[in-house]
């Protein structure tokens, strides 16, 4: 679990360099609401809350893709801070992924058969077996 932290802490690293990029590649107002959306994106995966991160990650995404349309953000920085916030996307769904407790199959009902049969004295049906022979073999002669 440590080594995901760290790798998210690089590419949280790497995105923070991303959007401290020169005034030319971006305006300030594009600078400052990215870096704000990268430290909420820091601030939930140092709390290990790695779905609020992923929420997070999103709204920068949103945020990036509206500067890039405006053309606040260079088609090359867009790129770079993309591809970074694909990087920890893909950490955030795995640790999330750790995070789920494994499925567990399902259980048989265990069945238990320590008490012998009630009601059942074992004389069946009352014709002894003999599906209406008597003992010779031969059926039986209904009265009537």
């Amino acid at each position: 679990m440590r080594s995901v932290v760290m790798v998210m802490g690089l590419a949280v690293v790497l995105m923070l360099a991303g959007c401290a990029a020169p005034a030319d590649e971006y305006g300030p107002d594009a600078a400052d609401r990215l870096q704000a959306g990268v430290l909420e994106v820091t601030e939930a995966s140092a709390s290990s809350d790695h779905a609020d991160a992923l929420t997070n990650l999103a709204e920068l995404g949103v945020a990036l893709a509206d500067a890039r349309a405006r053309g606040a953000v260079t088609a090359e920085r867009f790129e770079s801070i993309s591809a970074a916030i694909e990087l920890v996307r893909t950490d955030l769904e795995a640790a999330i992924k750790a995070e789920a407790p494994e499925p567990t199959p399902p259980t048989q009902p265990e069945v238990q058969d320590n008490e012998p049969d009630k009601g059942n004295s074992g004389k069946g049906n009352g014709n002894d077996g003999n599906n209406g022979k008597d003992k010779k073999g031969d059926k039986k002669k209904g009265k009537g």
